[in-house]
């Protein structure tokens, strides 16, 4: 992703106008012709390799940590059974940080349609929790 990225700049071949969304459409789209070509279906991979997990100093710390990572566990399973663009638009914004702008221009989206889709995949991770 970061060659394409480089070639890209060092040829000039388009004005960027934000590489930050540039590099995570380059990804994008590398993963998905990925998928593409081993003809698998998506599946979220989150690393639960978070430094507050490694660092487990005492056995009130494990238990915290031990809830933590069950938390987490329940949380991609909720996100796998929403739609694929829901569950992009949540990655992009809670793990990965981005700003509506800039997961709007990841997805070549208005940022309307951003807020939408968000907004429907927390409902819909809401719904999901609620009936556990």
């Amino acid at each position: 992703a970061f060659l394409r990225f480089w070639n890209v700049i060092y040829t000039n071949e388009k004005k960027i106008d934000n590489h930050r969304a540039f590099l995570y459409q380059i990804a994008k789209n590398l993963i998905t012709d990925f998928y593409r070509q081993k003809e698998k279906s998506s599946n979220i991979v989150l690393a639960s390799n978070h430094p507050t997990i490694l660092n487990i100093a005492s056995e009130k710390n494990l238990m915290e940590e031990i809830n933590i990572e069950s938390d987490f566990e329940q949380i991609k399973h909720f996100i796998k059974k929403i739609q694929p663009e829901q569950q992009e638009v949540i990655l992009l914004k809670y793990v990965d940080e981005l700003e509506t702008k800039e997961i709007a221009a990841i997805m070549n989206k208005p940022e309307g349609t951003i807020r939408v889709l968000l907004h429907r995949g927390l409902i819909a991770l809401k719904k999901h929790y609620s009936n556990v």
